[in-house]
C-alpha cells in the first residue's frame, strides 16, 4: 500500500479504503496484476481506463448490495493507482 500512497487521487487512507473494497467485493471475478490471469471478469490492470471510466464500470457490476457512490469512487481510485503503478514497473 505504501507504493500507492504517493500516486494522488485521495491519499493513502482513501486508497486503503479502495483496496479493502476491491478485495472484499471485486476479487471474486477480477484480478489486478497487470497481466492476463484468466479471471472471469478479466484483469483490471490491463485496460487504460480513467477513474471516471472505472467508477462507471464498477457501477454496473452485479453486486448485492451495489456499491455506494463513495465506494465506487474509492475502488476506482485504487484500481487506477494500482494499474499506473503496475505499468511503471513494466
Amino acid at each position: 500500500m505504501l507504493l500507492l500512497a504517493g500516486c494522488g487521487g485521495g491519499g493513502g487512507a482513501a486508497l486503503a479504503r479502495g483496496h479493502d473494497i476491491f478485495v472484499q467485493r471485486c476479487t471474486h471475478c477480477h484480478t489486478l496484476t497487470g497481466h492476463d490471469t484468466g479471471a472471469d471478469g478479466g484483469d483490471l490492470g490491463l485496460p487504460r481506463l480513467s477513474v471516471g471510466d472505472l467508477a462507471s464500470f464498477a457501477a454496473v457490476m452485479p453486486l448485492d448490495p451495489p456499491l455506494s457512490r463513495e465506494d465506487l469512487r474509492a475502488v476506482a481510485r485504487y484500481v487506477h493507482a494500482r494499474a499506473l503503478a503496475l505499468r511503471r514497473r513494466h
